[in-house]
């Protein structure tokens, strides 16, 4: 015992809390948890229709974002092209799951904006149909009423997947419909299949219907990254802080989501109980994660977040020459790694 009366070891946990004391922000240690930023983060889409958004407001549940210093409040989205366009005016503080194809033709046309993290690697964006009538290969769309949602990623696709795979467009029938209605419309037999995500398929099925998914990137749509976190130029000049502490807060969110999705999937269900049902966005959480799993090495959801310009250089290639994309902007342009935590 030394003479203060602490062992060895306690003096050593004695100093590391000390340390820690230090290296936490100033507002966790300061106690007045009303000083900390309060902002407003735009999703990309409806809670209902990506179920895994869960993961993001598991964070909030668990006070990491509060504890990287500052208070997000996620509100849904109707569309990335939507997103993007309320991003450039102002109108959100950031962006979360927004596709990297709306911020490449926001920018293009010279939208304030870029994306700051990925987080989902890929797209999975899919053609989705009954199982008693699949469309399966891109030839089987001829002749049937497509549903898509207008605003979205999907929407803008559409044309490079048409062209990718010579379809022409006169020969079939494209309806637009609020993406939250599309299950009902396909069950309903109003539409043959509806353009959406893979992550979507827990969903669906819990609603009923037996479906199969015709996959873009099987048919020659590949791009990354599929979606990740918009900011505005003017919040990354003028609030740089804010950035880098919701990054950080995500970092920490995606991290633990990894090895607990069930408590991502009850946060989202006890933050929408009307919209999002656990079970389904465990199941696309999980989706989720299995497109990621290559990008997130040894665990470390730093090595999704990062962006290269091959990445963004593919993907705006991909729509220059089948998507219609118009004075494309250099790369550098269209995203930063700048504001990601240190590894």
């Amino acid at each position: 015992m030394s003479q203060s009366g602490l062992t060895r070891r306690q003096l050593h946990q004695w100093i590391g809390a000390g340390i820690a004391a230090i290296s936490a922000p100033a507002i966790i240690r300061s106690g007045f948890a009303q000083s900390v930023p309060k902002i407003t983060v735009r999703m990309g889409y409806t809670w209902a229709s990506s179920q895994y958004y869960s993961i993001y407001l598991l964070g909030r549940d668990k006070g990491f974002y509060k504890e990287a210093g500052v208070d997000p409040t996620f509100i849904e989205g109707t569309g990335s092209g939507t997103g993007v366009q309320l991003l450039a005016a102002g109108k959100a503080d950031l962006g979360a799951a927004i596709a990297s194809g709306a911020v490449i033709n926001a920018v293009s046309q010279g939208g304030k904006i870029r994306m700051v993290a990925a987080t989902l690697a890929s797209n999975p964006i899919a053609v989705i149909s009954k199982a008693s009538s699949p469309l399966q290969i891109p030839k089987d769309l001829v002749g049937k009423t497509i549903g898509m949602p207008p605003g979205t990623e999907q929407e803008q696709l559409w044309p490079a997947f048409l062209q990718v795979n010579k379809l022409d467009p006169n020969s079939i029938k494209v309806v637009s419909i609020a993406g939250d209605a599309l299950p009902a419309a396909l069950g309903m037999s109003r539409i043959d299949g509806y353009v959406s995500y893979s992550t979507d398929l827990p969903f669906i099925e819990k609603s009923g219907l037996n479906v199969v998914t015709m996959l873009f990137p099987d048919f020659g749509i590949v791009y990354a990254p599929g979606e990740g976190v918009v900011a505005s130029q003017g919040m990354l000049e003028h609030k740089p802080e804010i950035v880098r502490a919701f990054l950080s807060g995500l970092r920490r969110t995606f991290t633990y989501a990894l090895a607990h999705p069930d408590e991502a999937a009850a946060a989202g269900a006890k933050a929408f109980p009307d919209q999002i049902q656990e079970k389904v966005a465990l199941s696309t959480i999980k989706i989720m994660e299995d497109v990621n799993k290559n990008a997130v090495r040894g665990g470390n959801v730093l090595n999704l977040f990062r962006m290269t310009d091959a990445q963004w250089q593919g993907t705006i290639d991909l729509l220059t020459k089948f998507g219609g994309l118009k004075n494309a902007a250099p790369v550098s342009q269209y995203y930063t790694n700048d504001f990601l935590p240190k590894a």
